[in-house]
């Protein structure tokens, strides 16, 4: 029998904790008193509000704002208010500790199990109740941008009034995005809703305004490509209209880095980056797949790795970045990086504290970094300029007997986690997880101003662009 009822309400519906614990078949007695322990008080309803343009659960207020279509958040947000008043769990030999997180997930996760079958029928009923257009936006959004925030002009009354705007959302996948990102993008002054107006300028670099590539690429935007990469296009100039997918998703990521090779990657086409791929598979003993975006990734940052500037295409590219990263020629790039900088050097501290966590530890010298390159066969001292300059942040992870490096880099964001000679093992695993959760706390950055690294000194690349956009 489930501990938890359902009271419907005309616009929602509250869920209550019964005053009797939860049967869990095959689970210890112990641990099921254990969990909840405090069912029988403290557990405070949640209200679950149906307003014409969103949902709202109550008390979170407006931090409980969702999506129509977003269930599985509704689900978490429920488990969680249910469980919060949980922070001290009396323990049957009368001692009291704080809840463990390993029993405060599990807690949550059984919650959201007993949960799912009756908030689900209630969220279908709410469901028949919104309006048509609103519920189109809504699911569009939700599926092109989804485990994203909620927020941006989704939840404006205003948004559903300028049908161009919904026409937009529903139609092009770029728009759904944008509906979402808008919070965080555009000028200032600017509300949500007016950057919607112009939406298309959104994914272009700061000042600048949509231009005839960006705008074909965002037309017939091909799918399967994270929202999260899809914004980072602000960061770059495509020098082409690019439609294939592993094509785009290798563009963006290159222009996430200062590069003068950024055209290499920019006109590479599909199979040349597939057969990259697969030399860098061979050669790093790492499996490497096209379809996912983190293996992408990976082939990027190896070939933006080499140091010069490439005037051929990306497979000559590839050769050369694979001699560069052997273990001899690191050992010349160590004895050069500590030459050229001297082993004192500081590394640039992070915007917010350093993590306090056994088994992490920040790289914060030269030396400490040309040392960690020595000990791990891999190319770390590379990237001493760029950790002096703030513009990366590395670190050394001790972890279930194994270790890593991991560069996290000006945004926060784990760009890279790897273990000796670049394998992947489970300390790059979990030092990828915790400073990807410690690096959500940097502030927010103002628009890279990329131009000079993204547009080369190259008249011949810059007439190209011209043709392209007159086209």
């Amino acid at each position: 029998m489930s501990r938890y009822i359902i009271d419907q309400e005309q616009d929602g519906f509250v869920v209550r904790g019964r005053p009797h614990p939860l049967d869990v078949p095959g689970q210890a007695p112990w641990l099921v008193d254990l969990a909840y322990q405090e069912t029988r008080s403290g557990r405070q309803p949640v209200h679950v509000e149906r307003r014409p343009y969103l949902l709202r659960i109550q008390p979170l207020g407006e931090c409980g704002e969702l999506n129509f279509f977003d269930l599985p958040r509704l689900l978490s947000s429920v488990a969680k208010v249910l469980m919060s008043p949980w922070n001290r769990v009396p323990l049957h030999r009368g001692f009291v500790l704080g809840a463990p997180t390993w029993l405060q997930t599990w807690a949550i996760k059984r919650t959201m199990m007993a949960l799912t079958p009756m908030v689900r029928a209630e969220w279908q009923r709410m469901l028949a109740q919104v309006d048509s257009t609103v519920l189109a936006v809504h699911k569009k959004v939700f599926a092109a941008a989804w485990g994203c925030k909620p927020g941006g002009a989704l939840f404006d009354d205003n948004l559903y009034k300028h049908e161009h705007i919904v026409h937009d959302i529903v139609t092009y996948r770029a728009a759904a995005v944008a509906a979402l990102a808008c919070e965080d993008f555009g000028l200032a002054h600017e509300s949500p809703l007016e950057r919607m107006t112009h939406w298309r300028d959104l994914f272009a670099p700061a000042g600048m305004g949509a231009y005839t590539s960006l705008n074909k690429t965002l037309m017939n935007l091909p799918g399967g490509l994270p929202a999260s990469l899809l914004c980072d296009l602000r960061n770059v100039i495509l020098p082409r209209p690019i439609l294939n997918r592993l094509e785009l998703a290798t563009t963006i990521l290159a222009g996430n880095r200062t590069t003068d090779n950024f055209r290499v990657f920019a006109h590479a086409s599909a199979a040349e980056i597939a057969e990259v791929m697969r030399r860098l598979q061979d050669a790093t003993q790492i499996p490497l797949s096209p379809r996912r975006t983190r293996n992408i990734g990976f082939a990027v940052r190896y070939l933006l790795d080499f140091p010069e500037d490439h005037h051929g295409r990306l497979v000559g590219l590839a050769e050369k970045a694979i001699r560069w990263h052997r273990a001899d020629n690191q050992e010349h790039v160590a004895r050069r990086t500590i030459t050229r900088f001297g082993a004192d050097r500081k590394a640039a501290a992070p915007p917010i504290s350093l993590p306090e966590i056994e088994g992490v530890r920040f790289l914060a010298t030269v030396g400490d970094i040309v040392d960690e390159g020595n000990q791990m066969g891999h190319c770390i001292a590379s990237y001493s300029e760029r950790a002096a300059e703030g513009r990366c942040y590395l670190f050394h992870v001790d972890h279930a007997g194994e270790t890593a490096s991991v560069e996290v880099d000006a945004r926060g964001r784990v760009a890279q986690a790897l273990g000796p000679r670049n394998c992947s093992n489970k300390a790059s695993h979990w030092g990828r997880s915790i400073l990807d959760h410690w690096g959500r706390g940097f502030p927010a950055t103002s628009d890279l101003i990329l131009e000079a690294n993204i547009v080369p000194e190259d008249d011949d690349f810059l007439a190209e662009l011209n043709r392209l956009d007159r086209e």
